[in-house]
C-alpha cells in the first residue's frame, strides 16, 4: 500500500469546499470535523470510507500518512462506481484500496467522486455521525463532530432534499495541518484538517423590492402609472455571516423587467450598501464599481434582464445591500396585442454558489378610458364615429396647468384607438368605426372629456362635456394578471345630461356612453337639460300669450270704436 501524505487534505479542501482539519489520536482514536458555515434546518452526517495509518510529523504539521481504504466489498463497489463517475478508471493497484487512489485526485476530480454521493446512497457504511442544525435560532455558524479518526463522506440533506457531499479529514493525532514536500501525487494536499466549510447555503431571503417615485428611494409608487413616467427601482438583500472572512464571496442579482420598461443602462445602475439600523433616507454608500459588475439582455418590448455580482461584500457583514436603476414606462407595456396593462417586475438573489431566492416582485399597472358616442335615430342608437374630443386631468371644465393630454392612434389602420403619447401625441381624439373611443396607458383617476366637433348634421349649441373617475384594481389572485379598469361618470360636469353610465359587456366594466343631439328636442328630460327645455317652451309659451292677449284687446277696441 501506498504512502499518500497530505493527498487526503487536498482532496477535502476541493470537494464542495470541504478543507482538512486538525488530527486527533491514533487510528483507533478520537477526532473532531468542524462545519463551518453550517445551515439552519440542515442534517450532516459522517460516513467513514477510510482510515489513515503511519503518520509522520515534523513539530506539530503532518508530512506523511498512509490512506487504508474501510472494509466491506459493497463500499469498494460503490466507491469505485463513484470513481468512474468521476470519469476515471481504478487502477489495478488500487483496486482494493480505492481510496488510496481518491487521494491522488485533483480538485475538479474529487468533487465530481464526491458528488456521487448523497444522503442515502447504497452502499456507504453505517453512519457514524450526525448533526442537524435547529431551523430557528442562531446565524449560519460552527458546529462540530466528534468522531473516530478517518476520512469521511459528509452528506447534507434538508426536508428530503439532498445537498453537495463534502469529502472530508478528521483531525489526526490532534493535528490541523498537513505539508507536504511532495509534488505530483500529493500535489494538493497540503492544508487544514478536521474541517470543511459548507458551500451549500440556504437560499436567501426573498429580496425586497419596490418601486419608488424618486431617486431619494423613500417613497413607493404602487398602483398605477402613465406611458413616459419615470420610476426608481430598489432590490434588497442582506449579507450573511458566511460571507466573514471570505474574499471570494459574492452577491449576485437577477433583475427581469417585462416588457414596457426601458431599464437604465450600464452607467445608470448602482450598487450601494448601509447599516440595517439606517433609516429609509440614509445615505447609502456606494460600492466601488471595480467590485461591481452588470450584464444586460433583452429590451423594452421584449423584457431586460440584468444581472449585477457584488464581490468584495465580506465587509458589509450584517449589513444590506441595495441595487438601484431607473426605468422608463413605455407602450411597450401594451403588448403586441394591446391588451397589456401589467408592468411585472421581479428580482431573486444568491450568495457565492448557493441556490437561487424566490423571487420579490413590484407590479405596477396602466389604465385605460372608454365610451362610446351615439345617438337615436327611429327610437334606437346609432354609433356615431369620427367625433371629435379633447381630454384633460382631473373635474374642471377646463384643462389645467398641464393642459389637454396628448395621444397617438396605437394602430394607423385602426380608428378610434390611442395609446397616451405625452411627446409626440395629438390632442385631439376621435371615436372610431363602432362609436367607441379607447385611451390607453394612463394611471387611476379623474379625467375630463370635452366634445370639441360632432358628426355633420348634430347640433353645435349642445356639445357635451363629461367627467369620469378611473380606477385599477389589481387582480387579488395573481398580481401579474391583468387588472379590473373602469371609468364610471361622475356628477362633475354633464350639465344636459348627454352622458350616462354603461356596463362594458366585454368585461362586466362600468364605462360610459354619450349622446348626440340634432335639436334642443332631443335633450334628455331630466336634470338641468329638462329644466331649460321646459322652460324655453314656457318661455314660448308665456310669448304667444302675451301675443294673443295684445290680439284680443287691439280686437275690442276695434269693436268698441
Amino acid at each position: 500500500m501506498r504512502k499518500l501524505f497530505a493527498a487526503v487534505a487536498a482532496a477535502a479542501t476541493l470537494i464542495g469546499g470541504a478543507v482538512f482539519g486538525a488530527a486527533t489520536a491514533v487510528a483507533d482514536g478520537m477526532a473532531t470535523i468542524t462545519i463551518e458555515n453550517a445551515q439552519q434546518g440542515h442534517t450532516y452526517k459522517a460516513y467513514k470510507v477510510a482510515t489513515f495509518s503511519n503518520v509522520k510529523l515534523n513539530g506539530d504539521v503532518i508530512t506523511s500518512m498512509d490512506v487504508n481504504t474501510e472494509s466491506g466489498d459493497n463500499l469498494r463497489t460503490v466507491l469505485t462506481t463513484a470513481i468512474e463517475k468521476a470519469g476515471t478508471t481504478i487502477p489495478d493497484e488500487y483496486a482494493t484500496n480505492p481510496m488510496a487512489f481518491v487521494a491522488t485526485f485533483d480538485a475538479a476530480t474529487a468533487r465530481k467522486f464526491a458528488d456521487y454521493f448523497v444522503e442515502g446512497t447504497t452502499g456507504l457504511p453505517a453512519s457514524l455521525a450526525s448533526k442537524t442544525i435547529p431551523d430557528e435560532g442562531a446565524a449560519p455558524g460552527s458546529d462540530v463532530m466528534n468522531v473516530p479518526e478517518g476520512w469521511y463522506l459528509i452528506t447534507d440533506s434538508k426536508d428530503g432534499a439532498n445537498f453537495k457531499t463534502a469529502l472530508v479529514a478528521s483531525t489526526v493525532q490532534d493535528k490541523t495541518k498537513f505539508t507536504t514536500v511532495q509534488t505530483g501525487e500529493q500535489q494538493a494536499l497540503n492544508g487544514t484538517l478536521g474541517a470543511f466549510y459548507v458551500k451549500n447555503e440556504n437560499a436567501p431571503s426573498i429580496p425586497e423590492k419596490h418601486a419608488y417615485v424618486d431617486n431619494t428611494y423613500t417613497t413607493i409608487k404602487t398602483g398605477s402609472v402613465n406611458i413616459g413616467d419615470t420610476l426608481y427601482y430598489q432590490v434588497r438583500t442582506s449579507v450573511p455571516k458566511a460571507a466573514t472572512g471570505r474574499d471570494d464571496y459574492t452577491i449576485t442579482f437577477k433583475d427581469a423587467a417585462a416588457n414596457g420598461l426601458n431599464i437604465a443602462q450600464e452607467n445608470n445602475i448602482s450598487v450601494c450598501h448601509k447599516a440595517k439600523t439606517a433609516s429609509d433616507g440614509a445615505v447609502c454608500v456606494p460600492v466601488d464599481a471595480a467590485n461591481v459588475t452588470i450584464t444586460q439582455s433583452g429590451d423594452a418590448a421584449a423584457g431586460t434582464v440584468t444581472t449585477v455580482v457584488v464581490s468584495g461584500v465580506s465587509a458589509y457583514v450584517g449589513e444590506y445591500v441595495y441595487l438601484r436603476y431607473s426605468a422608463t414606462v413605455t407602450a411597450d407595456v401594451l403588448g403586441t396585442d394591446g391588451t397589456g396593462r401589467v408592468l411585472h417586475n421581479e428580482a431573486t438573489v444568491w450568495h457565492a454558489d448557493g441556490d437561487e431566492s424566490d423571487a420579490g416582485e413590484a407590479n405596477l399597472y396602466v389604465g385605460d378610458l372608454k365610451f362610446y358616442k351615439y345617438a337615436i335615430e327611429n327610437n334606437a342608437e346609432v354609433r356615431l364615429s369620427g367625433v371629435e374630443f379633447t381630454v384633460h386631468r382631473g373635474e374642471s371644465a377646463t384643462a389645467g396647468t398641464e393642459g389637454d393630454l396628448k395621444f397617438s392612434l396605437e394602430n394607423p389602420d385602426v380608428k378610434g384607438v390611442y395609446k397616451y403619447d405625452p411627446v409626440q401625441g395629438s390632442t385631439t381624439v376621435s371615436t372610431g368605426e363602432n362609436g367607441v373611443l379607447l385611451l390607453k396607458g394612463l394611471e387611476a383617476g379623474k379625467y375630463t372629456f370635452v366634445e370639441t366637433k360632432p358628426i355633420e348634421g348634430y347640433t353645435e349649441n349642445f356639445k357635451p362635456t363629461f367627467t369620469v373617475d378611473m380606477s385599477v384594481v389589481p387582480n387579488r389572485g395573481i398580481a401579474a394578471n391583468a387588472p379590473m379598469i373602469q371609468n364610471p361618470l361622475t356628477d362633475d360636469n354633464n350639465g344636459w345630461k348627454l352622458a350616462s353610465d354603461w356596463t362594458d359587456p366585454t368585461d362586466n366594466c362600468e364605462r360610459a356612453k354619450v349622446k348626440n343631439v340634432k335639436s334642443l328636442t332631443q335633450l334628455p328630460l331630466t336634470g338641468g337639460a329638462g329644466i331649460i327645455l321646459f322652460s324655453v317652451i314656457a318661455a314660448l309659451l308665456i310669448a304667444v300669450a302675451a301675443i294673443a292677449t295684445v290680439r284680443i284687446r287691439a280686437v275690442k277696441r276695434e269693436l268698441q270704436a
